[in-house]
């Protein structure tokens, strides 16, 4: 197994740099002496906010040129040297400041610029009384993996029980045959309906020798209005119409 190793402190070699804050933006260098410029091939450009970090003992700060947009407080371009986030100097104009001290194991430098005017930029150089220590830097060692758990045997899947047998149907109780039906008796010999007997003759109605109806002679004054549709028998009259 690799045995774990005591993290071994890299002390930077004391070295001397020339940072520029275009191609520096964002980083930290341990140095001992150096300098330090905007970056920019002629004037710098606008809308700039740029910044970076020198790691030194006690550095001294010399300018050497200075070319910026003047301002009241260096509202519009500035480059500013702070310590911890504490500003120890912010210049902006065309004169160079004065030489700066400084206490402490690092510094920053700011560079900002508006939209407006352009000048040529800044440059100064830095000088320190020692290098600072970086923090240790160990590469991690791989930790023992977990030896990943051969999956397990899987248990068996049982098989699948004798199934119990399906009980064979039962013998199915016969159907009991349809007892013989009782034979319908036949039915009995119908009483003979006795032939009605032989009716007494209707005896025909005798004739009656016809009795000769002799009208009685009368005489008849006939009117339609009174008689209309009756039959009258007479053997004289008078007819009107009865109106």
């Amino acid at each position: 197994e690799p045995t774990t190793e005591e993290p071994v402190a890299s002390t930077p070699v004391p070295v001397s740099v020339d940072l520029a804050l275009t191609t520096g933006n964002g980083g930290t260098f341990y140095a001992v002496s150096g300098t330090v410029t905007d970056g920019f091939s002629g004037r710098y450009e606008r809308d700039q906010l740029l910044t970076l970090t020198v790691k030194g003992k006690d550095c001294r700060i010399e300018w050497e040129e200075m070319s910026l947009e003047t301002g009241s407080d260096c509202d519009y371009d500035y480059v500013r040297i702070a310590i911890g986030g504490w500003t120890r100097q912010k210049k902006c104009g065309h004169t160079r400041p004065a030489a700066l001290q400084l206490r402490g194991e690092e510094f920053t430098v700011t560079f900002k610029s508006d939209g407006s005017v352009q000048k040529d930029g800044f440059k100064f150089a830095f000088e320190c009384t020692g290098p600072v220590t970086a923090e240790p830097t160990v590469a991690p060692l791989p930790t023992t993996e977990e030896p990943v758990p051969e999956p397990t045997t899987e248990e068996p899947v049982p098989e699948p029980t004798t199934e119990e047998p399906v009980p064979e149907p039962t013998t199915e109780e016969p159907v009991p045959e349809p007892t013989t039906e009782e034979p319908v008796p036949e039915p009995t010999t119908e009483v003979p309906v006795p032939e009605p007997t032989t009716e007494e003759p209707v005896l025909e109605p005798t004739t009656e020798e016809p009795v000769a109806s002799t009208p009685v002679p009368v005489s008849v004054d006939l009117a339609l209005t009174t008689g209309n549709g009756g039959t009258f028998y007479a053997v004289s009259g008078t007819v009107t119409d009865g109106f």
